[in-house]
């Protein structure tokens, strides 16, 4: 009998907390994204790092799936808007991809810790991008 108080006891607390343990970047909710490393590379070139600025990648961006785009927050009071062509989810991970003028763009996101990374590719240049999200 104490054994499966225990059990109930014990399924009633994961029922309750079940809505808690929902992954808080499965593009349910905006949430804001911070660049923390930036990779540039050209053809035969050593990819280098360099900063959000030197790359004109944003310093921060919020990701709006619901509106269905990525806004740069950061660009002094300006701000760029990205559409959000594609997106799913795979393994734990929010993929979204478009792209900015002739640069295209993919970011997973994975859905519990929020670490960002994104690439962007256009004519012969290349981007890695690493960041961290908090929800909104």
């Amino acid at each position: 009998m104490r054994i499966s108080h225990l059990l109930f006891s014990a399924a009633a607390i994961l029922a309750a907390a079940s809505p808690s343990l929902a992954a808080d970047f499965d593009g349910s909710k905006p949430f804001l994204c911070s660049t923390i490393d930036v990779a540039s590379c050209g053809p035969g070139d050593v990819c280098t790092r360099t900063s959000a600025v030197e790359a004109n990648a944003p310093q921060f961006f919020m990701v709006d799936l619901q509106k269905g785009s990525v806004v740069d927050t950061s660009a002094g009071g300006e701000s760029r808007t990205s559409k959000i062509a594609h997106s799913e989810h795979l393994s734990g991970l929010l993929v979204l991809g478009g792209n900015e003028g002739a640069l295209a763009w993919i970011a997973t996101v994975n859905e519990k810790t929020g670490r960002v990374t994104v690439a962007a590719t256009g004519n012969e240049i290349g981007f890695m991008i690493f960041g961290a999200c908090i929800v909104r």
